[in-house]
């Protein structure tokens, strides 16, 4: 806290004397009219600060207070902000879209912490003039395809993900919509350096939860979306969970489509190996990085002051593995869930002759061509959706919910679905309880304590601080 207060005021923050962003190495096609100088000349940018050491303190402080958050510090992150920042910081060349779209947001984080009204709607101004300018980039054939617009892309909607009002959602929705035309129109092979696959990195998680509900992979589940970024580089735990994901959407889409129920025993196959690999390599992950619960059990005891901060640290990142763990196992069971789709199809068609092999094999046969195979459906998953929300429950029992916490919505949601079907089982109240606390529902019974911002701030302001701090 001490820390923080002293950054209240950025004129006491020893910071570059410089606009952040203006150090970058600029092209040799940048015009006068995409200089940093020239981004003044907008009126929007005027009635902010017309003095660019102002931004450069605003932009330092920004950065350097996330880097040293709790939540640039998690070792286990769906959104990898702090690599993508400091890539767009080092890397990126000077565009006015992206300044603006940089600034706004540093804006949005300041007036978030420090309830700054005026503050806060100078990074709506901010934010409406970087639409504009990317708008602009997008309108233009060769800035169109640049990192610097893709950057700018994701930083309006990391805008609106911390923008939870009324209309946040839908707006949000439609910045990942952009996003994903944006990289679509720039195919996979552009991302294979530093600063554009750490974008790719920090949206992807968005984009397979998008994915996910509209019940199609949007060709990123297509081989090079899932290898020609990382040719050269190892590819972290989060983005092969990831990868799980698209898979995943792949198969619903399949599932989904009018031909299916018209496809040869060749293809159903292969749709449902396809959810046995990716249910392998799910599990394979949990095994060996992503285990069970390992909480501190002594952690709600009276701590002494030598082991406080070590206690409390590595409880959070537990936590923070667990909600990884939940976000995997939830990809697991909508594999789970897909398989028992695709055999109920098949029996509905009354195509094929299907015949239980013993365990969880079965044998399916075209009563026209003799074609038979042997195909693998995964096991029953109450069992997995039982295991969701009782792992959910160990990280809602910590003193503090880690900010990853929100991502336990998605987990929870698959879990409760799944659940319906035993609504008699006490996990099934259980989960609707989590699902309507971390909502903000009324009606939840959940007794844990609210943080303190809820009674400062009120339930709209809590949410900004806490999607800020989840960034």
């Amino acid at each position: 806290m001490e820390k923080r207060e002293a950054l209240r005021d950025p004129e006491a923050v020893p910071f570059q004397d410089t606009w952040s962003l203006e150090i970058r190495p600029t092209s040799a096609e940048t015009t006068p009219s995409s200089t940093p100088e020239a981004m003044h000349e907008d009126t929007t940018m005027n009635v902010f600060h017309s003095v660019s050491t102002e931004k450069a303190r605003y932009i330092g402080w920004a950065y350097e207070s996330y880097i040293n958050s709790e939540a640039a510090k998690n070792r286990y992150v769906h959104m990898p902000v702090a690599k993508w920042l400091r890539s767009t910081l080092a890397l990126a060349k000077a565009d006015p879209a992206l300044d603006a779209a940089m600034l706004a947001i540093t804006c949005k984080m300041y007036s978030a912490f420090y309830t700054d009204q005026s503050l806060f709607l100078r990074s709506k101004y901010l934010y409406t003039s970087s639409l504009g300018l990317l708008q602009r980039n997008l309108s233009s054939e060769k800035a169109a395809l640049t990192d610097e617009t893709f950057a700018a892309t994701c930083l309006i909607a990391l805008y609106e993900l911390t923008s939870l009002d009324k209309n946040g959602a839908d707006a949000w929705q439609s910045h990942v919509a952009g996003i994903s035309a944006v990289l679509k129109a720039r195919g996979a092979r552009m991302h294979r350096t530093s600063l554009p696959r750490d974008t790719l990195e920090h949206c992807r998680y968005n984009l397979m939860l998008q994915c996910l509900s509209n019940r199609n992979a949007a060709g990123f589940a297509e081989k090079e979306w899932l290898e020609d970024p990382w040719i050269g580089t190892s590819k972290s735990l989060e983005q092969q969970i990831m990868d799980c994901g698209f898979m995943l959407a792949r198969v619903l889409q399949t599932l989904d489509e009018d031909t299916f129920w018209w496809a040869d025993i060749t293809s159903i196959r292969e749709l449902i190996k396809a959810c046995e690999n990716g249910t392998t390599k799910i599990k394979t992950i949990k095994k060996e990085h992503l285990m069970g619960p390992k909480l501190d059990p002594d952690s709600r005891l009276p701590p002494t002051a030598s082991n406080t901060r070590s206690t409390s640290d590595n409880n959070q990142q537990e936590a923070n593995r667990l909600v990884l763990r939940l976000t995997a196992s939830a990809i697991e069971l909508g594999l789970c869930e897909a398989s028992s789709c695709i055999m109920q199809k098949v029996l509905e068609s009354s195509y094929y002759a299907i015949h239980h092999s013993g365990g969880n094999s079965w044998k399916l046969i075209d009563s026209q061509s003799c074609d038979e195979t042997e195909v693998a459906v995964p096991e029953d998953g109450i069992k997995l959706a039982k295991e969701i929300v009782n792992e959910a429950g160990v990280v809602f029992d910590q003193e503090e919910l880690p900010p990853e916490s929100v991502r336990m919505v998605y987990p929870l949601k698959v879990a409760v679905r799944m659940l319906r079907h035993a609504s008699y089982c006490p996990q099934y109240e259980q989960c609707s309880t989590y699902l309507n606390y971390l909502q903000g529902r009324k009606g939840s019974n959940f007794t844990k304590t609210r943080p303190k911002e809820y009674f400062v701030y009120g339930s709209s302001r809590q949410k900004n601080v806490l999607a800020t701090k989840a960034l």
